[in-house]
């Protein structure tokens, strides 16, 4: 089955910036902060109705400054994803686009939020990163080859050049989002993939533990409904931890897995 996973919206930014060479490409990535933990405190449901509200407000934001300067931004859009937000268009010059990453900074939107919702935030926030990107930026050979795919019909031609395409512009969005996500930290210019890998592996770790604590609890409650109902008093069958000891009720749990 042929499939079209290029984004209609993001060509025509590419468009856009491919046909007028004085204009100037912009990306920002978002990314919610500790929503993993809010999550595993909260329950999926109350973050997902969180993870919207985020996307609802900066997409306000956006849309309400780029209205005060419509003569400066021309193609954009604005793509929700989850806990991600993704923005692509084209302005008159770097110092315009920088006053929009300046606001985006600038949000203080766990306040905004509190304001707003009767739905407690926890210690979530947004990050943003943002770049630009000249018309020598190397993916710009690619984009005629783009667009003349997907006027032509190429499924496969055309999203082949699109993943190429948008991989790059993501790679340096995401340098720019961890060194914003790691600069309480220190971190030099340059280590910002070296210490994300370092997250990387604790989640493969974590993942890998998860995946044996499942295993060993699930044999447990086969063999023994004394061992489900007593990790059933420590951790509720509701979902989202509240405000438990995580650490104490895991060491209490394993104890129990553990017991023959």
């Amino acid at each position: 089955m042929e499939v079209r996973v290029w984004s209609r919206k993001v060509v025509a930014v590419l468009r856009d910036f491919h046909t007028h060479s004085h204009r100037t490409l912009f990306g920002v990535t978002g990314d919610i902060d500790n929503l993993g933990i809010y999550v595993a405190r909260n329950g999926r449901a109350k973050a997902e109705i969180l993870v919207d509200t985020y996307n609802r407000l900066i997409g306000s934001i956006f849309y309400e400054f780029l209205g005060l300067k419509p003569h400066e931004f021309f193609e954009t859009c604005f793509l929700p994803a989850g806990e991600e937000i993704f923005i692509l268009g084209t302005v008159a010059d770097k110092q315009a686009a920088g006053s929009l990453f300046n606001r985006l900074h600038s949000v203080d939107a766990p306040v905004v939020l509190a304001e707003n919702i009767p739905l407690g935030i926890g210690d979530t926030d947004i990050t943003f990163g943002c770049d630009t990107f000249e018309s020598n930026f190397v993916s710009s050979t690619s984009i005629d080859p783009l667009l003349s795919a997907v006027e032509n019909g190429d499924m496969e031609k055309a999203n082949s050049f699109y993943v190429y395409i948008l991989g790059e512009i993501r790679m340096r969005l995401s340098i720019e989002l961890d060194r914003r996500k790691f600069a309480s930290l220190g971190v030099a210019e340059g280590d910002e993939a070296l210490m994300r890998n370092l997250v990387y592996l604790k989640t493969v770790r974590y993942k890998e533990e998860t995946r044996q604590l499942l295993r060993s609890a699930q044999e447990k409650f086969g063999i023994s409904l004394e061992a489900k109902s007593a990790i059933g008093s420590i951790i509720d069958k509701g979902y989202g931890l509240k405000d438990l000891d995580a650490e104490e009720a895991l060491s209490k749990i394993l104890e129990i897995l553990s017991k023959e």
